[in-house]
């Protein structure tokens, strides 16, 4: 059974979500654990595809898609298929269908259940130069890099266009815990667990075995092609070049178009990943060798949101930062005296309790800006109490603000931005934690 109750609000003011939002209901909070909400379900050919980043599932995704025949599917496919998938209640997901039905087709053995993994260093650094090199400018890159590029550089505001170098990217992996990873970077072997067993675990290598068993299967001629690749694959001398700009910023670097993968693999590299991802490259080596069936650690099934959905705590700045947004709504007036405020509300976009308490202060920024959108006077700020912010949940809070006479003319809005601590500023570099009011006049007489 499809689900299509509402789940939690989506800003819908970009075109994808506005034209998705014509055709699907908002996705419905789950109590399926992760990795299973995210698998693809295709029930017309009895498939179950485990997605992993950077790991061919754009092409996959799709297929899956095409496959299921969906209502719809050409508009998940015209727009983003991770974002239309992942936000709105499609049916080609695990999380869009009720619990029980979801229990039967994981254990069924009438599915074919399948994945794709990739050698562990090569998929870090198809993760650093797509995110970090060639698409670092990028603003939808912001909310999976900027936690790095802040912890890296240790400031709230690094230098983006220099960008970070591979080892220092790397060094970021080995310092972390997998499980508070990214997507495009944490553990492959995290998305594979959730079924008894895995018919097929395919490697990059093998996607023309991929392409004949799903004709096979579907009775349909599917041709999957060479996945995409941010750079070149071949190395003009790989004893001379590797490794050669494992350390060199982006911002410093030659014409990317000559740069290759192993440019990036300095051997001491190579062996500190190949460690950190470990099992990883033991499921790859052994699919590689045709040892494809796969039996992942398991999850439990337990419906109890408690257990299934276990709501964590995030007490730092930089953690508490990737799960709010801030949204005003309207336009603010001032009164003769240059006085106003307006209506902003910060919302957690996640599972977690975000510990705002736990903070010195936080406070919300608001800049003056004119119809060329330059500032017009130094940025104000208001400290503000948010208090905990429970999953999924919003706060209220109004800012109230005086302009100077000096400054009134040519008012076109207000850009309005969260601070979270002390010293964390969430300005200009992530556009969740920014929103902006137009001028509505002066409302006095």
């Amino acid at each position: 059974m499809l689900l299509s109750r509402p789940g939690r609000k989506l800003r819908l003011d970009e075109p994808w979500a506005k034209t998705a939002a014509e055709y699907f209901a908002l996705g419905a909070p789950t109590a399926l654990p992760a990795p299973l909400k995210t698998f693809f379900l295709c029930e017309n050919h009895k498939l179950l595809y485990a997605p992993i980043a950077k790991c061919g599932c754009t092409t996959l995704k799709r297929l899956m898609v095409e496959l299921s025949a969906l209502p719809n599917s050409e508009i998940i496919l015209q727009n983003d298929v991770h974002r239309v998938t992942d936000a709105f209640s499609t049916g080609a997901q695990l999380k869009d269908h009720d619990f029980e039905t979801v229990r039967k087709l994981v254990q069924s053995e009438e599915y074919y259940k399948f994945a794709v993994i990739r050698e562990p260093v090569s998929r870090i650094i198809s993760a650093y130069t797509e995110k970090f090199l060639l698409n670092r400018l990028e603003p939808r890159n912001l909310d999976h890099t900027l936690d790095v590029f802040r912890t890296v550089r240790n400031e709230s505001t690094p230098n983006i266009g220099n960008g970070i170098s591979f080892r220092q990217f790397a060094e970021y992996l080995l310092a972390s815990d997998p499980t508070r990873l990214d997507p495009h970077w944490a553990p492959q072997a995290a998305f594979l667990a959730g079924v008894d067993k895995y018919n097929d675990v395919f490697t990059m290598e093998q996607f023309n075995d991929l392409s004949a068993r799903l004709s096979e299967l579907t009775g349909q001629t599917i041709k999957l092609g060479k996945h995409n690749t941010s750079l070149r694959h071949e190395a003009d001398d790989l004893a001379i070049n590797s490794g050669r700009y494992a350390d060199i910023v982006p911002g410093e670097m030659d014409d990317v178009s000559k740069i290759t993968a192993n440019d990036f693999m300095a051997p001491d590299l190579v062996v500190k990943l190949h460690d950190y991802y470990k099992e990883d490259l033991e499921i790859y080596r052994s699919s590689l060798s045709g040892a494809r069936t796969y039996q992942p650690r398991p999850v439990s099934l337990n419906q109890v949101r408690a257990k299934s959905d276990k709501v964590t705590v995030l007490t730092t700045a930089p953690d508490i930062a990737r799960f709010v947004s801030l949204y005003s709504k309207g336009f603010f007036g001032l009164d003769n005296n240059g006085c106003g405020q307006v209506r902003v509300i910060i919302s957690n976009h996640s599972k977690h309790t975000l510990d705002f308490e736990s903070l010195p202060s936080s406070a919300l920024i608001y800049n003056i800006r004119n119809r060329s959108k330059k500032l017009k006077a130094a940025p104000q700020s208001q400290v503000i109490d948010i208090g905990p912010l429970k999953p999924f949940a919003s706060r209220a809070i109004m800012l109230e603000f005086d302009i100077p006479k000096k400054y009134r003319k040519g008012i076109n809005s207000l850009a309005i931005s969260l601070r979270i601590g002390d010293s964390f500023l969430v300005e200009d570099l992530a556009p969740l934690h920014i929103t902006s009011v137009q001028f509505a006049g002066f409302s006095g007489s």
